[in-house]
């Protein structure tokens, strides 16, 4: 997009202020109008949106395996050069040791990668050092966590500020719909629900202060196991539930590179509140959902989500996408009472909230039980009223780019045009 502006200077007026402010406000009419008619392209697309969340985290993450591999590197160099290792980071660490996994007999580290020569596992040769990698992966999630341990205040306070308000979004919902009985214990449930960011002992004891140390150490596994990968940090959220001493216990999971990808390093509350919003009310809406899955209340929901996600469109019947659906629509209406809450702040404010918590949807691929991250994006979070009348895009008089704009709400199709704008 350029921009042509023809300016008259006339008098002592200055034509730099005005067109600095003709550009700029061009320049946000021009998005927010995207935003209303393909906020993926906005969001993943202009700028590099989602390389420059990948790169991110990945930069940070790579200043810590550098960190680590020097250290662990000094102290093993001995047996490590006989390999031709003179260096150990995150872009070499696979290859490092793919010899391990060869079982190669050959000294020469070459060799071993090609794997022209294998030994009898039960019998491996003195320089197999499994030790070695042990040591790098336990002193890279050390760094690590140590790097995110300094995130926990403001992390915790975006999980539980969210939190709050789908206690409230809960009892807007369902009134009406179930039981109040049922509407207080999901609210209560959801209330004692817990976040995991790191797996730090100073975490896990912070968060769960009332469990045994062999308790923790179940749920630093399972963290540890779903987030880490050699010398770096995978992208994952889920939500899971854990028995101890016959009590079941909700906690939702989050890995560092979901939010270290954020603005800041999410080092502050509001680029962690930008960047984990979504995705912290998605998996809390999975409790939310599985705690009412016995009372059917998302009947209409999936049927007009049947309905209005084109069967041609995705890879699965649409029954497959009902549990990931539903979450979505607990975290479509947190996003709209977010943006709710802006209505006072400028566009750009409410654009970079967009941007900043959707991006971790970019490019992500239908897989049989999640929507294409296009698909969730430009029709799951888009067709509300919320959306509409934050970005003002009834005024535009815009089609949609669907034959139908409807929103899929609890109650069924909900239709999302506002004329009054």
């Amino acid at each position: 997009f350029i921009l042509v502006l023809i300016i008259s200077f006339k008098g002592t007026t200055s034509p730099v202020c005005k067109t600095t402010h003709q550009s700029f406000v061009a320049a946000e009419s021009w998005e927010r109008k995207e935003v209303c008619m393909d906020p993926y392209s906005v969001i993943c697309e202009n700028d590099n949106g989602h390389e420059n969340y990948k790169r991110r985290s990945a930069d940070l993450i790579e200043e810590i395996s550098d960190r680590v591999g020097q250290r662990v590197y000094e102290r093993n160099k001995m047996v490590l050069n006989r390999f031709g290792v003179d260096h150990i980071d995150n872009i070499n660490f696979d290859d490092i040791f793919n010899f391990h996994q060869g079982r190669c007999l050959d000294d020469n580290i070459n060799e071993c990668h090609s794997k022209q020569t294998l030994f009898d596992p039960q019998d491996p040769p003195a320089w197999f050092q499994e030790d070695i990698i042990d040591d790098i992966k336990k002193e890279f999630v050390q760094e690590l966590n140590a790097e995110t341990d300094k995130r926990l205040d403001q992390l915790h306070y975006v999980f539980e500020s969210v939190k709050s308000d789908l206690i409230g979004l809960i009892a807007k919902e369902l009134k009406g719909k179930v039981s109040d009985e049922i509407i207080e214990e999901a609210q209560y449930k959801l209330q004692l629900t817990k976040a995991v960011f790191s797996g730090s002992n100073k975490s896990l004891s912070r968060t769960f202060p009332f469990l045994k140390e062999h308790e923790r150490r179940a749920i630093k596994d399972t963290f540890e196991h779903a987030c880490y990968t050699g010398m770096d940090s995978e992208h994952s959220a889920f939500y899971s539930q854990f028995k101890f001493k016959k009590l079941m216990y909700d906690i939702t999971f989050y890995c560092p590179a979901d939010y270290l990808g954020g603005m800041n390093h999410a080092d502050n509350v509001r680029s962690a509140f930008n960047s984990m919003a979504l995705i912290i009310s998605h998996e809390l809406g999975h409790q939310i959902s599985l705690l009412l899955k016995q009372h059917s209340v998302f009947q209409k929901f999936d049927q007009c989500m049947a309905k209005y996600f084109e069967p041609s469109k995705i890879k699965s019947t649409p029954a497959h996408y009902d549990d990931e659906g539903q979450a979505d629509f607990w975290a479509k209406r947190y996003v709209g009472k977010a943006l709710r809450g802006m209505s006072d702040e400028p566009m750009e404010e409410k654009i970079r909230f967009l941007k900043e918590s959707s991006v971790i949807l970019c490019t992500s691929p239908d897989d049989h039980v999640h929507h294409s991250g296009r698909m969730r994006i430009n029709r799951m979070l888009r067709l509300t009223r919320d959306f509409i009348t934050a970005f003002s895009c009834s005024q535009d008089a815009w089609d949609m780019g669907v034959k139908v704009p409807v929103d899929c709400g609890i109650d069924g199709d909900q239709w999302v045009m506002i004329p009054e704008l």
